[in-house]
């Protein structure tokens, strides 16, 4: 196995509700489930998800920007099964006027792979 492992989120930069604030909020939540996953599931990755964590707490995490084709791309190609998963936030926000909607969307999605990995080497880092 290589060494050097990278929590990477794709965080969407398809949608203009998608703010700072929202982003943030939702890189919490990848990172959440990215922990929850290792720490429960019986992962091939937990000597390097051990290593990641072993610093502070926690390793190197990169945010790409990436829209949501790009995301369902990744997912779909993931031939080497590294971790990867996708957060759906089930009361995303969205005001229309006076009135706020909330409905399950896409945000972000996560993936545990080596550092300088091909699969994402196409997605630029997040602005």
């Amino acid at each position: 196995m290589v060494d050097d492992f990278y929590l990477y989120i794709l965080m969407r930069n398809d949608m203009d509700s998608l703010n700072p604030g929202k982003a943030v909020a939702q890189g919490a939540h990848a990172a959440n489930v990215f922990g929850k996953y290792m720490g429960t599931h019986n992962s091939k990755f937990k000597k390097e998800f051990r290593k990641w964590e072993s610093t502070r707490g926690y390793g190197t995490t990169i945010t790409l920007a990436a829209n949501e084709q790009q995301i369902n791309d990744l997912l779909n190609q993931n031939d080497e099964e590294y971790p990867i998963g996708l957060i759906i936030d089930e009361t995303y926000p969205l005001k229309d006027g006076s009135v706020t909607h909330y409905f399950p969307c896409l945000t972000c999605a996560y993936v545990f792979a080596p550092r300088k990995w091909v699969g994402i080497n196409h997605l630029k880092l997040m602005k």
